[in-house]
């Protein structure tokens, strides 16, 4: 924190230049939108000189160097991440002041575009961080508002990849809403017995770390074993692809009723996610239904 601190000036006007590029969709900040921004934060060329030395932030080409000609240069930062991160930080600064409508605005209109994915996380989990509770509802609710895309698909990946991105604790506003967002997703894929759908579901999952192992969502995925017996090796597959690092007692004992299925593809389909479960899944009444299937498997 004392680092962000002593390095404010120098943030801050990194921060406005990423939001303000992020904003017309450029990563070549040209001269005229350098000068905009120093201009309008009251930025010193001693201030940009030192956000310049700090090296995230590049002049376009390698003339002649000194503070009033590097102004008259196009720049960009050494890696789109930094923008991204960047922007995050100055999106969350506008949400906590008196300016949350320039914030609310950009969310409505940049919130399901796949290139700023990465700003709406950053900002979800800087967020969940802050004291302030208001910016925070403010975020979701925009997020969870008008405009909705047309499919709806996007608007699950955002509010999955959001919401993990806060380690889904019970401070995050909407918290029920994302989960059940998503696993209405889940059973839509399969009563459409969509393949793609699942994989792009999947996918989504699998870029969290968290969401996979709340119990609401592997409670849920033991239901659809029991539920839905014509999609019953889809689901076992799905299952399989996602990385569960904390199975929850209700899905492990559907799985392992599965081990016991008359259709010796459903008891070897069962065997993928228990395998990818790892050691936690590694007792000997597992190992032992194991055997049994596979030694089933084999008689066949």
């Amino acid at each position: 924190m004392e680092v962000y601190e002593k390095c404010r000036p120098e943030l801050t006007f990194l921060e406005t230049l990423a939001f303000e590029g992020m904003t017309s969709n450029n990563i070549i900040l040209r001269k005229e939108l350098l000068q905009k921004v120093m201009h309008n934060i009251g930025c010193s060329s001693d201030i940009y000189s030192d956000a310049l030395h700090i090296g995230i932030l590049k002049s376009f080409d390698n003339g002649p160097t000194g503070n009033q000609i590097q102004l008259e240069k196009h720049h960009y930062f050494v890696h789109l991440s930094f923008q991204e991160f960047f922007t995050a930080r100055h999106l969350v600064r506008l949400l906590k002041s008196t300016t949350r409508d320039i914030a609310i605005q950009f969310i409505e209109t940049h919130k399901y575009e796949k290139c700023l994915q990465l700003v709406f996380i950053f900002a979800s989990g800087r967020l969940i961080q802050s004291e302030t509770t208001q910016s925070r509802h403010t975020f979701w609710n925009t997020i969870f508002g008008d405009p909705h895309d047309l499919v709806g698909i996007r608007h699950m990946q955002l509010v999955t990849l959001c919401f993990d991105e806060t380690q889904c604790g019970c401070a995050v506003p909407h918290r029920s809403q994302s989960i059940s967002l998503l696993l209405n997703w889940i059973r839509f894929a399969f009563r459409q017995n969509n393949y793609k759908l699942q994989e792009t579901i999947a996918m989504a999952v699998n870029s969290c770390s968290k969401i996979q192992n709340l119990p609401e969502v592997q409670i849920q995925l033991a239901s659809l074993l029991t539920e839905a017996e014509q999609h019953k090796s889809h689901i076992l597959t799905f299952i399989g692809e996602l990385d569960i690092t904390g199975p929850h007692h209700q899905l492990l004992e559907s799985l392992l009723l599965q081990l016991e299925h008359n259709d010796p593809k459903i008891r070897a389909a069962a065997c993928y996610p228990l395998a990818n479960m790892g050691e936690k899944v590694a007792t000997r009444q597992v190992i032992d239904r194991l055997v049994v299937a596979l030694g089933d498997q084999d008689d066949q």
